[in-house]
């Protein structure tokens, strides 16, 4: 049996997704029993751009990243889903093709739905529907978000704005990361994100060390983060408990 944890995002059990924890029992079996839990390995492709999406992920661990490709190659992060959320939005939306190349940047476990299982459960429960609908609102809005955060903020709070949102929805203090993947996800080259990182060791917010994050002072790392941090966390909560 999972054991209980808590975190930012409310009571979790580790190996679990808070998206179906927050339907009623019949929607979570009725998707259950269409789902398979697979391991999802580091760099796992899980659509490429424009590709037809025909199946839709529930994370149960680790990270999914949502990029975006530029003409010279470069690779910008536009967002991402762990156990608070999916990936299949473009099923739910009617659009059937990803706009996004969507990998694993984090290993883990995560459930695996058919788009037309999906649909169909969809279909029998709104609730279910109107809830990842609320998902892809927040994703949206804090796709736009970002988009703002690169241009404007410095890369210290960019930094530890992205890993805070990581640790939220890993609810760890670890984070495995290599210095390449966090210059993708901020837009920025190796050598500033290696300069940004060294500023938040030096004041004990975090060690670095051979590819893996720990974060040691969350309350430090929160004062230094943007504003964004809490729009997103906001917009997070949202999708679980509407006004």
């Amino acid at each position: 049996m999972a054991v209980s944890a808590m975190s930012r995002y409310g009571a979790l059990s580790i190996g679990s997704n808070r998206l179906l924890e927050s339907v009623a029992p019949e929607v979570k079996r009725a998707v259950l029993a269409h789902a398979k839990t697979i391991t999802a390995d580091v760099e796992m492709s899980i659509y490429e751009r424009e590709a037809v999406v025909e199946q839709c992920y529930f994370p149960l661990g680790g990270m999914i990243s949502y990029t975006t490709t530029l003409k010279t190659g470069e690779m910008v992060e536009v967002g991402i889903a762990g156990c608070d959320g999916f990936a299949g939005i473009p099923v739910i939306l009617g659009t059937k093709r990803s706009a996004n190349k969507v990998f694993v940047q984090i290993a883990g476990e995560a459930l695996r739905v058919s788009a037309v299982d999906l649909l169909a459960v969809c279909r029998e429960f709104p609730d279910l529907r109107a809830l990842l609908l609320r998902y892809i609102g927040a994703v949206l809005a804090q796709s736009a978000q970002l988009s703002a955060c690169n241009r404007i903020h410095e890369t210290e709070q960019r930094l530890a704005r992205w890993l805070l949102m990581v640790r939220d929805r890993m609810d760890s203090d670890k984070v495995p990361l290599t210095q390449e993947f966090l210059a993708m996800m901020l837009g920025t080259q190796r050598s500033t994100v290696s300069v940004a990182a060294g500023v938040l060791q030096r004041e004990g917010m975090l060690e670095y060390a051979r590819g893996h994050i720990v974060i040691l002072d969350r309350e430090r790392l929160e004062h230094t983060a943007c504003e964004c941090y809490a729009v997103f966390r906001e917009q997070t909560e949202e999708v679980f408990h509407p006004h």
